[in-house]
């Protein structure tokens, strides 16, 4: 039979350390840091005497190279105590704590180094509960989990938010870069048809540049999956495996349902990803989740696309909006996994700093998480439900009417102080 497939557009740019701050070149103009207390109402607080004194902000990132030239009230979590990394070693975190130092420069910052894996985040977390922060952000994000705020990531920020803590994490940068399907095969060869698009194996043209980096997901037992589906990265009308990812999943201990494919790329060349089952009958029917950074998959967001732990039931889940006023077209919506409304709120995702344009959903995560040390400050005897309801009341509608997958409440914007 004739398969039909989808055609992607990779945009190209590198691949950021944390995934949540991904993002490709644009000319969109950006916000400055001064224009930030402006846009989302916050001057008037600052004029109002409300700087964040007193308010300690916690922040988990994989580094914060050079951050102590930000401020002098920082607390950097020491490797030789506790399993943290050099802070050193990356900048992303550093970007992060100087939009939120703008915003809230008379907070307290308490700074944990993440790894790579991230499989020091509960020792993290246990260090800022021990410093008693008053506010947490995390602004990256995995997808290697399923995605119904359950997971092991996002389990452990909801920690901080049972301890009464404030806690933003980012929608991340799948919006446009992602397809959600189930897996069929009508004529039994082991390949997924895709619907709509051009005749071919069943897989999704692909121009990239440099490199690619392509994620597969599908529900199954988290831990003992027995659906066996594997992901290919293709050349040459399809016709040549660059990558592939083929673990075995056979329902033992630690098969996981996830593939994920690293492939070079030639700029102008096409790439083609199919997915296969090695038993389509078993595999027949079954949800999946097609991911590939810096790529376009649809020319409109696809719902579905929020990131952990941005599936948290507890956390604000922040996406990005541009300038203009239109949504950033890599920000993560929802629903998630089992159905719940994400994002919570948009906030600028595009600012210029000393070191150069910081974008995406991580750009959007510290401009809350300073408005939140704000309000943190000058309501005291507010609890989180309460502020984050003061938060949401007060957004700026966004699209169409009402709360959506697209924007959650709105844009952020805080209303006069009284």
């Amino acid at each position: 039979m004739t398969r039909r497939l989808l055609i992607l557009i990779l945009l190209g740019g590198l691949l950021w350390a944390l995934n949540a701050s991904q993002g490709h070149a644009r000319t969109d103009a950006p916000w400055t840091l001064e224009q930030l207390p402006p846009a989302i109402g916050l001057d008037a607080w600052h004029q109002a005497g409300y700087r964040g004194e007193g308010v300690r902000i916690g922040i988990l990132d994989i580094g914060f190279a050079g951050v102590e030239a930000l401020t002098d009230h920082i607390v950097i979590a020491d490797p030789a105590a506790v399993a943290a990394e050099d802070h050193n070693s990356y900048s992303h975190g550093t970007k992060i704590t100087q939009i939120t130092h703008y915003l809230a420069p008379d907070a307290e910052f308490y700074l944990f180094t993440l790894n790579l894996k991230g499989d020091n985040l509960w020792v993290g977390i246990d260090w800022l509960l021990t410093h008693q922060v008053d506010v947490a952000l995390m602004a990256g994000a995995r997808l290697d989990v399923p995605l119904d705020g359950d997971n092991y990531t996002t389990q452990q920020i909801d920690r901080l938010a049972a301890h009464g803590i404030l806690v933003v994490v980012p929608a991340g940068n799948h919006g446009r870069s992602y397809l959600t399907g189930t897996f069929q095969d009508t004529d039994g060869d082991g390949w997924h048809e895709f619907s709509g698009g051009y005749g071919s194996w069943g897989v999704v043209p692909l121009y990239s540049s440099q490199f690619g980096l392509a994620h597969l997901r599908w529900e199954d037992a988290w831990q003992a999956a027995a659906i066996d589906l594997d992901l290919y990265v293709m050349a040459a009308n399809a016709q040549r495996v660059m990558a592939a990812s083929t673990d075995v999943q056979n329902g033992t201990m630690r098969a996981m349902p996830y593939e994920d494919a690293y492939f070079p790329t030639v700029a102008g060349q096409p790439y083609y990803i199919a997915v296969r089952a090695k038993d389509s009958h078993t595999a027949q029917g079954t949800p999946f989740h097609l991911y590939v950074d810096d790529a376009v998959l649809s020319d409109v967001p696809v719902p579905g696309s929020i990131v952990a732990p941005g599936d948290s039931r507890y956390a604000i889940t922040v996406g990005g909006h541009e300038h203009d006023g239109r949504l950033y077209d890599r920000s993560g919506i929802g629903p998630t996994w089992d159905g719940r409304i994400k994002p919570d709120l948009l906030a600028p995702a595009r600012i210029e700093l000393p070191s150069g344009q910081f974008f995406g959903t991580s750009a959007s995560v510290p401009v809350v998480a300073g408005a939140v040390a704000i309000l943190r400050q000058a309501m005291p005897g507010a609890s989180p439900d309460d502020i984050k309801r003061f938060l949401f009341d007060h957004a700026l509608d966004f699209g169409e009417p009402g709360r959506d997958n697209l924007s959650g409440y709105g844009v952020i914007h805080l209303p006069l102080p009284e």
